[in-house]
């Protein structure tokens, strides 16, 4: 159809009919698609809907035609691709109703997102394909006009069909293209509700987000967009493939560099995702996801054009040098060929533009592609950087000149691609110029990792130290994940070096150390003074190091004290009894090679730790093996401090609004959130304000705290019933963004009631990067 629509006098209907047939198409994946990223169905009895469904795509794709056939109102495949299309956007509909009324989870968002989506989408569109549907039988039950007798020929053989329907004096659009001009419309529609949709949902003037939007899950969006960009690479490769071979040495480059630039395509756009979910553009923001899930249509679109354009060089070839050996290659009725379709008369002109442009719009959208991922700020802010006497300032900002190269040889790139088809019209001619500029493009990716990624991780990395070491306060060192705090300064310290006593002491000296570089002292004394206790001990749970903070928080005098005893002189409650025997087992374990079992290396436990005289305190624990598995590193943080003892703040004849009143201090370093027995917030701190994203108090307070807490929805006496306990679970912020905290509850109780005051400590502020390369 594509091919039939290059013509000077076609080209704007062919645009419409191009449109009006991958809408709908793309429109039926992508609505089934973000329907399984958020609901499971495992009966047969959706799978055999599923299945119908599927045959109705499939008669839809079967009826798409060249344009003459599809342009001619008495021929059924306008109609039957309508009818299809209706009926399998009834059935979506139809499992959107289902959901609205037997959806299990959340009923209330999933009512009012289903709700939404159909007025407001589903409906709209299904309207406007009815329409064309109904436009489409009126226009077939007519009796045929001059128009479509003089297109009729198309049934019975496509070259004349062709050629008279190119020759037509007709006008560029009349009333037979309204069926698809319908499909188009209903296409572009579909896109602005759904953008007008997701931009009303997350603006956060009507009402809470999770109350009107379900979610989806982004892993599997995200996978599937990967499906569905190697389907429409694969029709480039198909393109090339299908049409009969020849001996010449013009067919042999095309086919040839035109599969090598395929592959290439697709290694750029898979190149420029990025390795981690977290980083790609459907986890950024709403915003970023509606950008990138435009650029996969126009992408799709633009590869399907740009496989057309090598099947018809191909093609053209193939005539050539059949005629040059029979005399006319429609004439050959003895070998037909593997042609999908007949042969169509295009201009050269008409075929190196659609090369060229389908090219270019290819490689803009790519690169688009990874401005969603990054985002434009960040990408303008490569082209500088801010450098004086070597160190890195704010003050004076210049060109980084690699980049602004690489910046500029790709904007050349993109300028001759759109200009190719000025250049030559030449089929071999154009596929190697595509081809070496697409492989240029890989080069300038290469040649950016090494002057721009590279460049930012060693300076995130050497942030990321600088702002550890500097200015450590309780408030900021709380957060991050134990086990992975301070291992890279563990590796470069004493402590890796040698792990004995005396190598202790002479880092301590500094007299016979062997690392004595300022950079070394700095990040040993980063951890010395870390807010968490530090002990390291061998495979027989001997201690061999422990930093100041550890001797401070188990309250002994020096380090010496601690050195060389068992670590079940810091164990506290039954697993102190039992402590040697975990340690036996675990050696066991490590020195056999075999799997250390997940619930111990690399996960973070709540435990008694015992002090020196005997008392003991609540603790969280992680624990990482290092240097080469001789070595256990254990990361301790004393929270006897979460859940202070409240009840010295308070006297037996105070209100419960009194006792509240004390215990929520808006200069506390957590975010304090005080909740009565129904779960309704009765007041907050500064810092839930500032941490939730809110303006202030008065916007949380009389909200459920289960509009910040998943994991209480509809059981607020949770709360209460986990009174003196600590607990790591989601938190959802008003934006709706979600992090990690440790929540630690108290009840408090005064004359004429009672309430629970939940304490908050984000696990998401300060994540560090430190990494120890032996401890994996």
């Amino acid at each position: 159809m594509l091919t039939s629509g290059m013509n000077p006098q076609d080209w704007p209907r062919g645009v419409i009919y191009f449109i009006g047939t991958f809408g709908p198409m793309y429109g039926s994946w992508e609505t089934s698609m973000y329907y399984s990223s958020r609901y499971t169905v495992v009966d047969y009895a959706h799978r055999l809907f599923e299945v119908i469904r599927f045959l109705f795509v499939s008669v839809a794709v079967l009826h798409i035609k060249p344009l003459p056939l599809m342009a001619d109102p008495k021929s059924s495949e306008v109609l039957t691709f309508t009818l299809a299309v209706v009926l399998e956007s009834m059935m979506h509909f139809g499992l959107n109703c289902e959901l609205y009324f037997k959806g299990q989870g959340d009923r209330a968002a999933i009512q009012n997102h289903t709700s939404v989506k159909m007025k407001n989408q589903l409906l709209p569109t299904l309207l406007v394909y009815f329409a064309a549907f109904v436009v489409a039988v009126v226009q077939y039950a007519q009796p045929a006009d001059g128009y479509s007798r003089r297109l009729a020929a198309a049934s019975d053989t496509y070259g004349s069909a062709y050629d008279t329907y190119a020759g037509a004096n007709e006008p560029r659009w009349v009333l037979s293209d309204l069926p698809l001009t319908l499909t188009a419309i209903a296409y572009l529609q579909n896109i602005f509700f759904t953008t007008w949709r997701k931009m009303r949902a997350t603006s956060g003037k009507h009402g809470d987000i999770r109350q009107r939007f379900v979610p989806n899950n982004v892993d599997y969006v995200i996978h599937r967009y990967g499906e569905w960009i190697l389907l429409m690479i694969g029709e480039g490769i198909l393109s090339l493939l299908i049409v009969e071979t020849t001996e010449s040495g013009d067919y042999y480059i095309i086919t040839t560099f035109g599969v090598l630039t395929v592959i290439f395509l697709q290694v750029l756009k898979f190149e420029s995702e990025p390795s981690h979910a977290e980083s790609h553009a459907m986890w950024r923001s709403m915003r970023n996801a509606m950008c990138y899930g435009y650029l996969i249509q126009i992408l799709s679109m633009s590869l399907i054009c740009f496989g057309v354009s090598y099947k018809v060089f191909l093609q053209d070839i193939l005539k050539t040098e059949k005629e040059e050996k029979v005399s006319d290659y429609e004439s050959d009725k003895t070998n037909p060929g593997r042609l999908l379709a007949p042969a169509v008369e295009v201009s050269d002109d008409a075929t190196a533009a659609l090369f060229a442009g389908s090219l270019f719009v290819v490689l803009v959208s790519l690169e688009l592609m990874t401005l969603t991922h990054s985002g434009v700020k960040q990408a303008l802010g490569r082209l500088f950087h801010s450098k004086e006497d070597g160190q890195m300032t704010e003050t004076r900002r210049r060109p980084y000149w690699p980049v602004v190269i690489i910046a500029t040889v790709k904007l050349g790139l993109m300028l001759f691609t759109v200009t190719l088809n000025q250049w030559t019209a030449d089929p071999a001619v154009l596929t190697l110029c595509g081809f070496a500029i697409v492989v240029s493009l890989a080069l300038t990716r290469v040649l950016g990792w090494a002057f721009i990624h590279r460049r930012e991780a060693i300076d995130k990395a050497a942030e990321t130290v600088v702002s550890t070491v500097r200015n450590l306060k309780p408030s900021v060192s709380f957060a991050p994940s134990i086990s992975a705090t301070g291992e890279k300064a563990l590796e470069s310290s004493s402590i890796h070096s040698s792990g004995s006593i005396d190598a202790d002491k002479r880092s301590d000296g500094g007299s016979t150390s062997t690392r004595g570089t300022a950079s070394t002292d700095l990040v040993r004394g980063g951890i010395d003074n870390s807010f968490d206790a530090i002990v390291v001990a061998d495979l027989k749970g001997i201690i061999k190091q422990v930093n100041t903070t550890g001797v401070k928080i188990f309250g002994y005098a020096d380090k010496a004290e601690m050195i060389g005893k068992n670590l079940t002189i810091i164990v506290g409650g039954d697993e102190g009894k039992r402590h040697d025997a975990y340690v036996k087992g675990f050696s066991k374990r490590v020195g056999s090679k075999s799997s250390v079992p997940s619930k111990i290396l690399g996960q973070q436990r709540i435990l008694q730790a015992k002090r020196a005289d005997g008392t003991e305190f609540p603790c969280i624990i992680g624990i990482k093996l290092c240097a080469d598995d001789t070595r256990i590193v254990g990361y301790i943080r004393d929270m006897s401090g979460v859940v202070s003892d409240e009840k010295s703040k308070l006297t037996a004849d105070m209100t419960v609004e009194q006792a509240i009143e004390r215990v929520v201090d808006d200069h506390a370093f957590d975010a304090i959130i005080a909740s009565d027995s129904r779960g309704i917030i009765q007041r907050v701190n500064e810092t839930a304000v500032v941490e939730f994203g809110y303006d202030d108090k008065d916007d949380l307070v009389g909200e459920n705290i289960s509009t910040l807490i998943h994991g209480v929805v509809g059981h607020p006496e949770l709360l209460m019933d986990s009174h003196g306990e600590q607990r790591v679970v989601t938190l959802t912020r008003k934006d709706g963004v979600e992090f990690e905290s440790i929540i630690a509850t108290t009840n408090i109780k005064g004359t004429g009631g009672s309430m629970v005051a939940s304490y908050i400590r984000n696990v998401d502020l300060v994540k560090h990067s430190f990494k120890c390369e032996k401890c994996d």
